[in-house]
């Protein structure tokens, strides 16, 4: 077409054709942007489906972000010194609890409802040591085991060494122990043998135990033992608590000890939130340590039992005095804390600490508080501040114990903790 052509083409075009196809490409027009908004609100909508399904799932994915206590009184590098002997104190977070059922971790102390919490401080009372108070106790103890197993009262001889006074002798097939030191007086009562499955008798009753009951079930099958045992003492105590340990290699079929405490948990705060009552109690031990090759470990009865008697010498409050509060954290400050592995306890050996799994507490299964003591260098407990004692199920064992992981969070306010916790990312899990 030649430039005359297209000229004379285009100057007599349509104008009614025009007009349609204006009316068209409007149309067109219209139809794309409706489009283009329905297909933007679908889109839309569907994203907002799912946010909505995930908010449950989101919940659990994104932490809760960590309190942040800047002017406490307690640094989470001083918290660190009281778990293991590490540099700085390093854990890990968690160590593994075993128990014939829930009903073990259910006796923790509940979370009280308190703005403050105490910290408490070992303050051993010094005291002249005092033969005749020693000799009085002794004299009187085994007048009573004499009694209630048909024999006579042994003699025996007093020793004063140079910080305690101690004496030991045999009445039939035990063998007794006697201390005082200058803050307490000790009497061990055990079977005077070397054969582990050699029953420990009190009076004819059997001093036995099965393990794989729970504490209820223990208690009351020691209750004539009990009647035995407060009748030769002289004394008696109103509550009853038991400590299992699971220290040795063992631990998946049996345990490595059981003690039995029976004491009286008005005499001193600490009595309910330790494992071993802090005043005058009264003990039954039931060992399952086998080290000699060829033994075998019971999973079941415990019958190599030693009995004992602590008895303070002064007033029970000086033990463990008190010494100021600190302001209690929230359980929702605390579970933050948790989440965001701010958390204590555990081995203090890097090949224990490397070989542990990780374990999520999220939905833990029990929350309690408990005391935890710092040591000095001799191994003796300086200064005491409440945690939150956490524990979630894990598995269970060969012989049927259930395994929970335990953890620690400080259920007061603590400084540095992100800047602890980056100070042990090569020791910490």
């Amino acid at each position: 077409m030649n430039e005359n052509k297209f000229l004379d083409a285009l100057t007599n075009i349509d104008g009614e054709l025009v007009e349609r196809f204006i009316r068209y490409d409007e149309s067109a027009e219209k139809l794309s942007k409706r489009k283009r908004i329905i297909r933007w609100g679908s889109l839309a909508a569907c994203v907002v489906l799912i946010v909505c399904a995930c908010i449950p799932i989101l919940r659990w994915i994104v932490l809760p972000v960590p309190p942040v206590y800047e002017n406490a009184n307690y640094s989470a590098f001083e918290i660190g010194e009281f778990f293991g002997q590490m540099k700085n104190g390093a854990t890990t977070s968690y160590t593994k609890v075993y128990a014939p059922s829930k009903d073990l971790i259910d006796n923790i102390v509940s979370v009280p409802n308190d703005d403050f919490l105490p910290i408490y401080e070992s303050s051993k009372p010094k005291q002249e040591l005092d033969i005749a108070e020693f000799c009085e106790l002794t004299d009187g103890m085994l007048k009573r085991l004499a009694r209630e197993i048909g024999k006579e009262s042994p003699t025996y001889e007093a020793r004063e060494n140079r910080d305690s006074i101690s004496a030991s002798t045999k009445m039939a097939e035990y063998f007794i122990s006697f201390e005082q030191r200058d803050y307490y007086n000790n009497v061990f009562i055990y079977n005077n043998t070397d054969d582990p499955a050699e029953k420990v008798g009190i009076g004819g009753i059997d001093v036995v135990i099965d393990q794989r009951q729970i504490d209820e079930e223990i208690i009351a099958s020691l209750e004539c033992v009990k009647e035995k045992v407060f009748k030769i003492f002289g004394v008696e105590f109103s509550d009853v608590k038991i400590d299992r340990d699971y220290s040795n290699s063992y631990k998946d079929r049996g345990v490595s000890g059981i003690t039995v405490y029976y004491y009286n948990a008005s005499d001193h705060p600490l009595n309910s939130m330790m494992p071993e009552p802090i005043t005058d109690n009264i003990k039954i031990s039931f060992n399952n340590r086998h080290d000699h090759d060829g033994a075998v470990v019971s999973d079941s009865l415990l019958t190599r039992a030693s009995i004992s008697y602590f008895k303070l010498r002064g007033n029970d409050a000086s033990l463990y005095p008190c010494v100021g509060e600190e302001k209690m954290i929230s359980l929702k400050d605390a579970e933050a804390l948790l989440y965001n592995g701010y958390v204590f306890g555990g081995h203090s050996c890097r090949i224990c600490m490397a070989a542990q799994d990780k374990v999520s507490f999220k939905g833990y299964d029990r929350v309690g508080i408990r005391y935890i003591f710092k040591y000095d260098i001799n191994g003796n407990p300086t200064l005491g501040i409440p945690f939150y004692e956490f524990y979630k199920k894990i598995g269970t064992a060969e012989n049927g114990n259930e395994i929970y992981a335990k953890t620690y969070v400080p259920a007061i306010e603590v400084s540095g903790y992100e800047e602890y916790f980056e100070s042990q990312k090569q020791n910490h899990k």
